[in-house]
């Protein structure tokens, strides 16, 4: 009996321990898909890439900080070109920051 469960044991140790071959995802600027309008925001936070997360962090920690959060719901992806071009500088967003951002805000501005 104390073999088995030194057995049980040791095999939970090296299952743990092993390597896990889970896939990750890259973040790729500029590559969202657009939700159709009529979709519930549950489904449509589902359909948010990794790109789209990490914006939608760095926005509500370091965009937040000087000015509070706004809807990025009333601007359209034209907008919020000169808008993150302006204000990435200022909140001290690296080129992959911005772009998390980038795909995060272009996500979810509203249509022409």
């Amino acid at each position: 009996m104390k073999s088995f469960i030194l057995s049980f044991f040791t095999v939970c140790i090296i299952y743990s321990c092993a390597k896990k071959m889970t896939p990750t995802a890259t973040a790729v600027p500029g590559q969202t898909v657009k939700p159709p309008a009529d979709m519930p925001k549950e489904a449509v936070k589902k359909m948010e890439g990794p790109a789209e997360v990490a914006g939608k962090q760095i926005y509500t920690t370091k965009c937040a900080r000087c000015h509070g959060l706004k809807n990025v719901e009333e601007w359209t992806v034209q907008e919020w070109i000169p808008i993150l071009d302006r204000m990435a500088p200022k909140a001290g967003l690296d080129a992959s920051e911005k772009a998390n951002v980038a795909a995060y805000v272009n996500f979810h501005a509203k249509s022409n």
